[in-house]
């Protein structure tokens, strides 16, 4: 392709501050800053790339014709190049100083921007819920991307990341300042973290030779969640179910809840927090004071290796018996390994010995969650085998079942009588918000 000039009515324009976009560039007519300092990982050209597939280009290479250096979009361009194919252009005029200082500054002026978390998981949201539908290497690749982002928001909300990625500097006064506060309230912190402090990383007794934690019976949870919230007023009750993956940020504080039921059963990776800041965590739920608080329900894919389900399963027993130490009411899950060829004598026996064998005999409360089956029979076959032996080999005062007001007739004639049992069926909290309940 030849060479683009400008035309003389172009660079008057230009010259009046006024850009030039051309849709279509050859990328070997344009030359990269030899003092660019940004470098792109590969992680990043894959997500451009799976982004690019999907709605094509959403920004311009920018160029300044003063010198012909590329001043931003080096990465747009690399990639043109080695796909061969013509790139959007945005062109300027500007003095070789602006130029070094439009290379130097302007991805840094969008690190100024504040992310508000809640509103970035709820945009999150909508984007999962439609590449879910898609099946292809770039929908995995940007899937992997809304997860990351979605763990950024709720890691603003619980402080462990800035809300603003370049923060203002403070100058020495304020830092003299933030010290002297720290000084007053030291004594203060001190005295109540040393009332409820636990060993770090304890081990807890367990009855089983895996060593899985066992729980106490007298830290149970015995009040029942009866409806979901959906983030809107009314679903705001003191019974009400919270699902965490809705956005910690958005659940209401203590004060204007009443109690509520905190739970975890969809999506590890929002609530990986749980495992890898266990104290920080517990703190947090002790500020939102809920009624009960469900064990972390970790992913034990039955396609796993055996080692990572048992890890998984030690994990969320581990955490629930943390928080239980820690004075906080819990509702233990209905959790299963899957098959475990050579361990197995009976039908799941060794799957069922080990995810019940640390568990009290009588529990007054237990959840459990009904979906993700995709319409498959063979999985509520599964899942009603799995609860009845649940149901038969503990005393459970009532069951909560987790989507289980949206899928009730795929299960319930498979589960039949549940003796003393009480079920309660809660709709999932996405079957809530599909429904428009905002």
């Amino acid at each position: 392709m030849p060479k683009r000039t400008l035309t003389s009515k172009t660079s008057k324009l230009l010259s009046a501050g006024i850009f030039k976009f051309d849709p279509s560039v050859d990328p070997k007519t344009l030359k990269p800053h030899k003092q660019n300092w940004r470098k792109h990982t590969h992680r990043q050209r894959q997500a451009f790339n799976a982004h690019h597939e999907r709605v094509g280009w959403t920004d311009a290479v920018i160029v300044n014709v003063t010198t012909g250096n590329i001043v931003d979009g080096h990465m747009r361009w690399e990639e043109s190049c080695r796909k061969k194919t013509t790139v959007p252009v945005l062109y300027g005029r500007w003095t070789k100083e602006q130029e070094l200082e439009i290379l130097a500054t302007k991805d840094p002026l969008g690190a100024l921007a504040e992310t508000q978390a809640d509103a970035l998981q709820a945009l999150n949201e909508q984007i999962h819920g439609q590449l879910q539908q898609i099946k292809s290497p770039q929908s995995n690749t940007l899937k992997k991307l809304v997860a990351d982002i979605d763990n950024y928001a709720a890691e603003i909300t619980t402080g462990d990341s800035p809300a603003v990625l370049l923060n203002r500097r403070r100058d020495r006064k304020e830092y003299d300042r933030a010290r002297e506060a720290a000084k007053d309230d030291e004594p203060e912190s001190l005295e109540s973290d040393d009332d409820d402090s636990l060993p770090e990383d304890p081990i807890f007794p367990s009855r089983h030779p895996f060593g899985l934690p066992d729980l106490l019976p007298d830290m149970l949870c015995t009040e029942v969640p009866d409806s979901i919230w959906d983030r809107s007023p009314a679903s705001v009750t003191p019974n009400a179910y919270y699902c965490y993956s809705a956005g910690p940020g958005t659940i209401p504080d203590a004060a204007s809840r009443g109690g509520g039921f905190l739970g975890f059963f969809t999506e590890d990776f929002r609530f990986e927090k749980t495992w890898n800041d266990t104290a920080g965590f517990t703190d947090w739920l002790r500020d939102m004071d809920f009624k009960g608080v469900l064990a972390p329900d970790y992913s034990t894919w039955t396609d796993w290796p055996l080692a990572l389900r048992i890890h998984n399963l030690y994990r969320s027993r581990w955490v629930a018996r943390y928080w239980q130490e820690s004075g906080i009411p819990v509702i233990p899950i209905i959790q299963s390994l899957g098959a475990c060829p050579g361990l197995d004598r009976s039908a799941g026996s060794f799957s069922n010995s080990l995810c019940l064998d640390s568990l009290p005999k009588k529990l007054p409360v237990v959840a459990t969650e009904a979906r993700n089956s995709q319409g498959a029979e063979d999985y509520w076959i599964g899942w009603a085998a799995l609860h009845k032996h649940w149901l038969s080999a503990l005393r459970i005062g009532t069951l909560v079942i987790y989507g289980g007001e949206e899928n009730q007739k795929r299960f319930l004639p498979r589960l039949g009588k549940t003796g003393r049992t009480e079920i309660v069926l809660l709709s999932s909290f996405i079957s809530r918000r599909r429904k428009g309940q905002k």
